[in-house]
């Protein structure tokens, strides 16, 4: 089929199931050609009523078109019919609904549904089109508007009222609520910050000592570190930190922390984070962790942000109060082969997707 044509088989199959006080609203429900003209009427008056003609109109392709006027458009006919000459076809009976009602059956089925995940049916307006003492007939004009759009690059909210992305990743404008919604990929991340105290940890024998980082200026910096050397376990424990609203905790997060070179090396670092979790009305308090071997800073004084592993989705939920410990495993874990002690920045970050903006 084509792009319209699919369209148009979707909005009549979402209306063969309309229903008004559980039957089915409409006798018939078809596709037609073109908008109202005197043809249409004459057909769908021959048909068995109640019925509802989907016919495509137009569409604006000009490049100068606004995003916002973009799609093609459709018209849906209603007809309904009374069986006795002077009653009202457009309240309907008792026995029938009349026209205003069938109007509202189909703004119920149609507005803002998506029918094929890449454009919405906005509605644009109703109006009357031919009455006699039996017979009325309304028709309601819809733009199926392609809400998705490919950017290269630049800030995406700038380029209007669109979704941006694909039909996994993207930024979606949401025009009935004036929200942005993020899904996949597309969503930003943000950061989520833990700070460690004075205090270190020390698991094993080896030497573990407070530091601060180095500086090309002098020899220590006012960014607090833990010194822990190649044949040590240890690390520091952070303050409790509360998890916000804003996170997507159905997510996977990670842990990163910074670390630095004490002096020129090779090899990689096996790190640990672990946590203390309290959640309102549980038994008591979690613990877990998470592992990651990898490559440390090469030169004399490098910098690395250093991802120490990945949270699994709904580690944590908003609310939750976690107190984080991390730990370099140069005694006990064979895997880390760095051939020099370590510098461990007291701070680190839960690297977080947003779910809304």
């Amino acid at each position: 089929m084509s792009r319209i044509g699919d369209l148009e088989n979707a909005i009549v199959a979402r209306l063969a199931t309309a229903l008004v006080g559980g039957a089915p609203a409409f006798a018939v429900v078809k596709g037609h050609s073109g908008g109202y003209r005197p043809a249409l009427s004459e057909a769908i008056r021959r048909e068995r009523l109640l019925a509802a003609y989907v016919a495509f109109s137009y569409e604006p392709v000009s490049p100068e078109t606004p995003d916002i006027e973009r799609g093609p458009q459709f018209r849906v006919l209603v007809a309904t019919r009374m069986l006795r000459g002077g009653d009202d076809p457009r309240h309907g009976d008792g026995a029938a609904p009349g026209a205003f009602e069938l109007m509202d059956v189909v703004r119920a089925r149609l507005d803002l549904h998506e029918p094929n995940g890449d454009v919405q049916l906005q509605c644009l307006f109703e109006r009357f089109v031919e009455a006699d003492d039996r017979v009325a007939i309304y028709e309601i004009g819809y733009r199926a508007w392609p809400f998705f759009a490919q950017v290269p690059s630049g800030d995406p909210l700038l380029a209007g009222p669109r979704v941006i992305g694909s039909a996994t990743d993207f930024i979606r404008f949401d025009p009935a609520t004036g929200l942005y919604t993020l899904a996949g990929a597309a969503r930003p991340t943000q950061d989520l910050p833990f700070f460690g105290p004075a205090g270190i940890l020390s698991y094993n024998a080896g030497s573990v000592a407070v530091a601060t980082f180095l500086t090309s200026a002098d020899a220590a910096a006012n960014v607090p570190a833990v010194q822990v050397a190649a044949n040590a376990d240890g690390g520091w424990r952070s303050f409790p930190v509360a998890i916000p609203e804003w996170c997507d905790v159905d997510d996977t997060a990670e842990v990163i922390v910074p670390v630095q070179a004490v002096a020129s090396a090779t090899g990689n670092l096996s790190l640990r984070a672990s946590w203390d979790r309290v959640r309102a009305g549980a038994g008591g308090v979690s613990e877990a962790s998470v592992s990651g071997v990898v490559a440390g800073p090469v030169a004399a004084g490098d910098i690395a942000y250093v991802t120490i592993g990945t949270l699994s989705a709904s580690t944590f939920a908003p609310g939750d109060v976690i107190c984080l410990a991390v730990q370099r495993l140069g005694a006990t874990d064979a895997a880390d082969t760095y051939s020099q002690d370590i510098l461990i920045a007291r701070c680190g970050w839960l690297r977080f997707r947003r779910s809304r903006l």
